[in-house]
């Protein structure tokens, strides 16, 4: 027996669907100095329509700066009833040598009004072995959901001796 789930706070019923969707997406050059890329959904879902929009802008400064700023727009309606979220999201990116970056991650959950940040720097070795230093927190208007602050080292070696 397979069990009703909730998405977004809506029951979905169990049963088969069978839905069709249509996608309309614009993307520039990526390795350009500034890019967008929009997508566009509309088609059914779980009974019930969904539309999405999302977006992107980039902008990038030679191979040392990254930076993407984004939103989504998710518009569910089920039978059961039907609910908007957004989602925001800004990732940057800054390398200070080939091996040596730092990256972070902010994103916002309209529906479940909770903001996610993730800091990671890395000293890189080979094969993206190396020192990893990344904090992360998750949390809501009221209180942190979640917080972690965590030290990694992995190396990689030859076991066997058979490399050269």
């Amino acid at each position: 027996m397979i069990d009703p789930f909730q998405i977004s706070g809506i029951t979905v019923d169990p049963g088969t669907y069978n839905h069709s969707e249509a996608q309309l997406v614009l993307m520039t050059n990526a390795s350009k100095m500034f890019y967008v890329n929009a997508r566009s959904v509309m088609g059914g879902s779980f009974g019930g329509t969904r539309y999405l929009n999302s977006g992107t802008l980039g902008f990038r400064v030679g191979d040392k700066f990254n930076s993407e700023y984004s939103v989504a727009i998710n518009d569910l309606n089920l039978p059961n009833g039907s609910t908007v979220s957004t989602l925001f999201g800004a990732r940057l990116s800054y390398s200070f040598t080939p091996r040596i970056n730092f990256q972070g991650f902010v994103q916002y959950n309209s529906f479940a009004e909770l903001w996610s940040l993730n800091l990671r720097f890395s000293i890189l070795e080979q094969a993206n072995t190396g020192l990893f230093i990344v904090y992360n927190d998750i949390y809501t208007y009221e209180e942190p959901n979640n917080r972690s602050f965590i030290i990694k080292y992995t190396h990689m070696f030859d076991l066997l001796g058979m490399r050269k």
